[in-house]
């Protein structure tokens, strides 16, 4: 029998239920038994890097750290300014930096991602961590068979600014992602009504 290549991409840079949720995934679940397995995670998430490195984890699973860029972490450490003007300026110049990692992540994933048979995205809320969906590009350009993208919570409208980028890197989303899994019906019907996905 063939094994399949299987792969999952986290982002977070903090420890929650999303990484208890793929620990217990990897540990008992019996879907896995027929998959070469890799888990790739943001490095700067030690804690969930330690807990899976010790967690006696079986031997068709591989741990991948990648030195992400993220987004989030860039705004995190604005917040140890106080509030008013120079802060104002600082988050809105940051913003502007976020369509730039995007466009870095997806080539710098293009190294670093190997092509496998599903490839398997856990983002927050959409668009969520811009990595994750820099992931789903990446995974397409590297002929990844099947690419699930999970959407753990409702999806926020186009902003306002730049509302041309956001609407061009969702129609790259909608023709890479083969499957899109929404944790509740509230999830999906926001990535219809406020991302414009079809309803399929």
């Amino acid at each position: 029998m063939l094994v399949k290549k299987t792969a999952y991409y986290i982002e977070n840079f903090e420890y929650g239920g999303l990484e208890k949720f793929v620990k217990d995934l990897l540990m008992h679940s019996s879907i896995i038994n027929d998959s070469e397995i890799t888990v790739y995670c943001n490095a700067f998430n030690r804690r969930f890097i330690e807990e899976l490195r010790c967690a006696g984890l079986p031997s068709n699973v591989t741990v991948e750290e990648l030195n992400i860029v993220t987004f989030a972490q860039l705004r995190t450490s604005l917040s140890y300014f106080k509030r008013g003007a120079l802060r104002s300026i600082l988050f809105r110049s940051v913003s502007v930096t976020r369509y730039f990692l995007f466009v870095w992540n997806m080539l710098w994933l293009c190294f670093k991602l190997e092509k496998t048979d599903i490839f398997h995205v856990i983002n927050g809320g959409y668009p969520g961590a811009d990595s994750c969906l820099a992931a789903c590009l990446a995974a397409k350009t590297k002929g990844s068979r099947v690419i699930i993208l999970s959407v753990l919570s409702t999806a926020y409208p186009r902003p306002k600014f730049f509302p041309f980028f956001e609407m061009f890197i969702d129609s790259l989303i909608e023709m890479s992602v083969t499957h899109f899994h929404a944790n509740s019906m509230a999830a999906k019907k926001a990535l219809i009504s406020e991302r414009r996905f079809r309803s399929e």
